[in-house]
């Protein structure tokens, strides 16, 4: 058993609940929820989001449904911010910046390229 099994085990019985670990596919679904939100919102909103998820499902909503509502509200906002970004900062020359950098932009992705060419 993993040190994160012994710990989820562990504060689950603490808490008193009847299932004290969390099943893989649940825990892989809650991490990659709170890497959304931390990303999409802010870094401290992802466990404060996996808290009210737990509270929703504590309230009696079903686990799968929460946690997809929660799931694509988090992918919209990050959507939503990257367009933000990508529009808010086009790539453009800035006066003394450093001008090759989409020139190594350009140079890194070709050579991206290349190595995945030579893995097929």
């Amino acid at each position: 058993m993993s040190n994160l099994d012994e710990w989820l085990t562990e504060s689950g019985q603490a808490l008193g609940l009847d299932t004290p670990a969390i099943p893989a596919d649940l825990r892989n679904q809650l991490l990659d929820l709170t890497r959304d939100v931390a990303h999409g919102v802010a870094r401290i909103a992802g466990p404060l989001t996996c808290y009210q998820l737990g509270l929703a499902v504590g309230r009696g909503a079903a686990p799968s449904a929460a946690l997809a509502t929660i799931t694509d509200l988090a992918k919209a906002r990050l959507t939503e911010t990257a367009e933000e970004s990508e529009a808010a900062a086009p790539e453009q020359a800035v006066p003394g910046g450093d001008t090759n950098v989409a020139a190594a932009r350009e140079a890194a992705e070709r050579g991206a390229a290349d190595g995945e060419k030579e893995l097929r």
